[in-house]
């Protein structure tokens, strides 16, 4: 999925100096995620999470008190300002010559001019006006954002080369600017990784995948190589186009851009010296990607992590080793991937359909659902066929992922007649049907097939007109049956048929046993984000 997006990362007053690190500094974040921008834009789905998970990790990693992050999901352009206003005013009030950081980050909507908070607007000009006039040492603006590239050139600074040397960085005062994509790009977010492409490699970085030299600290230089490199690589196949970070400073002074010293963090996963390949780690409990660590075999890999339950994944050719580890306070738990769990791919993996064709699919969907039923055997004179219209509520991914259970409800009428030794008797087929079932989802991109069962009930009713016998006549059956069918998803809209094959059962009917099948179309919205 990709829209309009723009996350704004501002160290304000980082002067990095390794000593100043970890100790005598005033650390302030603001950290703002938006995923609306207005009703004329997609509504984003990790601008916030991300947002969230940015500031885990600097108070985990990067020696900032949890009273000095501030969180704002979906706030109003005055609440931003307001937060970043204060922010401001704290630093004014430090002591003399002490050292002073203020993070500003904003998820979100931009068209390269703006950002977008809800329905408001922030210019880039007016949130430049106000970081330079912060009490800050060094700016540095990191914009994961489409187009995102020109506001390094609008501000007037030059774009440097993707990959620098720690002697570029041996300055403490001044601007720096970091962003996701080129003038004229787009940047992407993704379900798989539950955030966009760029954050996720800012945030495993920081979580020591760009320690380049290991020696246990992310340098601004290590995260920038890393997150260009990343990026790139995984965006090149994508139907929206690669993203190339881009890099521009102004700085003087001395010392390193330390971003996050990895000792400072008393828990995580260790991978041993032997370990290689990539894996990613997942929040067991919140259903998420926590980190991506790219590993080379003959060295240690300590990943960082707050005690919880975790789910380690590696992929192979033909599938992955998956292993569950809980991480307890002050313990590294270290992963042997010879106990790990082999499970196979169940579905092809087709990069980029989801980008063009569909979003997430929507956990609840209602269907407006038509088709026709046949009997193999009529369950009373003249009853062969009946068509059938109605509503259709699914719940996809339960009770278990790629499992979905269902309910329907249709109704219908047909003219039909009964052979009588002297005429045809005329009358009216009457149905009605309510029945559920359960099936199993196997998607290739916005396609998927299903396979299930399900079971109802179906009240028929013939009424009869003048020429035949007068009145009426009623019977009611229950089925058992098995289902196909077939989707395609088109954002939050998708269309399907199906078709079933059973055998209903009419205590009180002419015959008893009536086999059938039914076939129809389906077309429905999701109901849920």
């Amino acid at each position: 999925m990709f829209g309009a997006r723009v996350t704004a990362l501002l160290l304000v007053g980082f002067s990095a100096y390794a000593p100043w690190a970890r100790g005598g500094d005033v650390r302030l974040a603001v950290l703002a995620g938006n995923n609306r921008g207005g009703d004329e834009r997609p509504v984003l789905s990790y601008a916030g999470s991300d947002a969230r998970r940015l500031g885990e990790v600097l108070t985990r990693l990067g020696g900032f008190p949890a009273d000095g992050v501030t969180v704002l999901e979906d706030r109003s352009r005055g609440e931003f300002l307001s937060a970043l206003n204060e922010a401001n005013r704290r630093l004014r009030g430090a002591p003399s010559g002490e050292k002073s950081l203020l993070l500003l980050y904003f998820s979100g909507h931009s068209d390269g001019e703006r950002v977008f908070l809800g329905d408001e607007a922030l210019s880039l000009a007016e949130l430049r006006t106000l970081l330079n006039g912060s009490p800050a040492t060094v700016v540095v603006a990191i914009l994961d954002a489409c187009n995102s590239g020109a506001w390094i050139r609008a501000k007037g600074g030059t774009l440097r080369p993707p990959f620098l040397q720690l002697d570029d960085f041996s300055r403490t005062r001044g601007r720096i600017v970091l962003t996701s994509a080129a003038q004229g790009e787009l940047a992407q977010e993704s379900d798989d990784i539950g955030g966009s492409f760029f954050t996720h490699f800012l945030l495993s970085g920081l979580l020591g995948d760009a320690d380049e030299d290991g020696n246990r600290r992310v340098s601004l230089h290590e995260l920038y190589a890393y997150v260009y490199q990343q990026t790139v690589h995984r965006t090149v196949d994508t139907l929206a186009g690669t993203q190339h970070p881009a890099f521009s400073y102004e700085l003087s002074g001395e010392g390193s851009l330390v971003l996050s010293e990895l000792d400072s963090g008393g828990s995580g996963i260790l991978l041993a010296a032997a370990e290689s390949g990539t894996f990613l780690v997942f929040d067991h409990k919140r259903r998420r990607v926590v980190a991506e660590i790219h590993k080379e075999p003959g060295e240690r890999r300590l990943v960082p992590l707050p005690a919880g339950e975790y789910l380690l994944k590696k992929r192979l050719v033909a599938g992955l080793l998956q292993a569950r580890v809980r991480v307890d306070d002050g313990l590294f738990r270290e992963v042997d991937t010879a106990a790990m769990e082999f499970s196979p791919f169940e579905d092809p993996a087709v990069k980029g359909w989801d980008l063009l064709l569909s979003e997430k699919r929507s956990p609840l969907a209602l269907y407006a659902a038509g088709g026709v039923l046949a009997f193999g055997i009529a369950p009373a004179g003249g009853a062969w066929w009946l068509p059938l219209a109605g509503a259709r509520l699914v719940f996809h991914g339960w009770p278990a992922r790629r499992w979905g259970v269902e309910a329907d409800f249709l109704a219908g009428g047909t003219p039909q007649s009964l052979p009588l030794p002297e005429r045809r008797a005329q009358f009216t087929l009457v149905g009605v049907s309510a029945s559920g079932g359960v099936f199993r989802e196997f998607s290739l991109g916005p396609l998927s097939a299903r396979a299930g069962a399900s079971s109802g009930l179906l009240y028929l009713e013939r009424r009869f007109d003048s020429t035949g016998y007068g009145g009426a006549d009623r019977t009611l059956g229950a089925d058992l049956a098995a289902q196909v069918g077939g989707q395609i998803r088109l954002g939050g809209f998708m269309l399907g048929l199906r078709l079933s094959a059973g055998a209903y059962l009419f205590p009180f009917a002419d015959r008893v046993v009536a086999p059938f099948i039914f076939g129809g179309l389906e077309a429905g919205w999701g109901l849920l984000d």
